[in-house]
């Protein structure tokens, strides 16, 4: 090894002070461009949860786990008709939104069957809030495409007051 220079931990070979000089610059200019990016990227998100938001259909997007999906994401309509804010049900399993299950004790098993069949399964139902009120509610749960077959999207529509 030659004084003034130290092994490159990635390759092997040999950098003098130049070279880190160039490897740090190219290295701030990656992540000025990740940052850029990064910005992009959150506006377009920022947008798309303005355009859901904006949308009387309630929207819920749920991840999979066992033994029931957990919401990771809902538009503020699912939030304001059954009663709770946005940030009270981020996290929570999908459970707490099933008020308007009522006696049919089959949704469960229909829902898992519709699911590995790679399909949508429909209901409607009036739903009773955490303070009684009622409202009717259309509900259509279907695999996402780009996740796994136990990837579920919830998509909710056709929700008017019966109590306004």
């Amino acid at each position: 090894m030659i004084a003034g220079q130290r092994p490159d931990d990635n390759s092997g070979d040999t950098v003098d002070s130049s070279s880190t000089a160039h490897r740090i610059s190219r290295l701030e200019s990656e992540a000025a461009a990740l940052r850029a990016d990064n910005a992009t990227l959150r506006e377009q998100l920022a947008l798309r949860d303005h355009a859901l938001d904006a949308t009387s259909t309630l929207f819920v997007i749920t991840e999979y786990n066992a033994p029931e999906p957990l919401i990771v994401y809902c538009n503020q309509v699912v939030a304001d008709q059954h009663g709770f804010t946005r940030e009270e049900l981020i996290g929570q399993p999908i459970g707490i939104l099933r008020q308007w299950v009522g006696g049919q004790s089959d949704y469960a098993a229909d829902v898992a069957a519709a699911m590995r069949a790679r399909s949508t399964f429909h209901y409607e139902d009036e739903v009773t809030r955490r303070d009684g009120s009622t409202f009717w509610l259309g509900v259509a749960v279907r695999p996402a495409p780009t996740l796994p077959p136990n990837g579920w999207r919830r998509t909710r529509k056709k929700s008017y007051n019966t109590n306004s």
